[in-house]
């Protein structure tokens, strides 16, 4: 059998090991994830008075922080050479931007218009 990935050929170490889930399970939480967040930016977009969680200035810093945290997940289950570099880089940038995007959407929650 001939390989077509490097990753075969080579030594690669995980910081963390990736989540034993099917190629179809791994695609359907994919799909259902951006079919929420589509739902969701409609919402936030077409009726932005119909609840503070769904206002334009709640839903993106909480949509930005969810999708810096799947990267950030995609970068730490890499199969590479030197995967704890990249993956403690994540981490380093990660938690303070996800903490502060977290922070300013509950404090654009808590304003009232």
């Amino acid at each position: 059998m001939v390989s077509t990935s490097k990753v075969d050929t080579i030594d690669a170490d995980y910081m963390y090991r990736p989540l034993g889930w099917s190629p179809t399970a791994r695609t359907v939480v994919g799909i259902t994830s951006l079919a929420v967040v589509v739902a969701a930016a409609t919402v936030a977009l077409r009726c932005p008075s119909s609840s503070r969680w769904v206002r334009p200035g709640v839903f993106v810093p909480l949509a930005s922080a969810s999708a810096f945290v799947g990267l950030t997940y995609h970068i730490v289950t890499a199969p590479v050479i030197g995967a704890n570099i990249g993956g403690g880089l994540m981490v380093m940038i990660g938690a303070p931007f996800v903490g502060a995007m977290v922070i300013v959407a509950v404090a654009q929650a808590r304003t009232t218009r």
